[in-house]
């Protein structure tokens, strides 16, 4: 078992960063993906049978992936921005905790103040 566990945070949120940077980038592969679509849009035809069949359902296919990939992307993004939130958090309760250990009795050695160890005066 595990003694204890400890993290790099700052290495934590610095992937997080690049993580949320890379989610971002990514939205301009929608651009690109949307180009090319309207680039191709209407290949099928507009009257014939063939047109009537294909074309509904090649818009509806297209507007699925466009849909997918933005929802991926955000997805991607809202986990980088979650996860740096963590390791923001986890850094502000260590150091507000380490401020209440360095203001307490503790810190000076376990006296207080007059010399009494904490342990002889009743104080824990």
């Amino acid at each position: 078992m595990v003694d204890s566990y400890t993290t790099d945070t700052n290495q934590v949120k610095t992937s997080a960063e690049n993580i949320h940077e890379v989610g971002k980038a990514a939205y301009s592969i929608q651009g690109v993906f949307d180009d090319g679509v309207r680039g191709s849009d209407g290949w099928w035809g507009t009257s014939d049978s063939f047109a009537r069949s294909v074309g509904p359902r090649t818009t509806e296919e297209t507007g699925t992936t466009a849909s997918t990939v933005l929802t991926l992307m955000t997805a991607v993004v809202r986990i980088a921005d979650g996860t740096h939130a963590n390791a923001t958090s986890i850094t502000d309760t260590q150091a507000l905790n380490t401020e209440a250990i360095n203001a307490s009795d503790v810190y000076t050695g376990g006296t207080t103040g007059t010399g009494d160890s904490d342990a002889t005066s009743g104080r824990h």
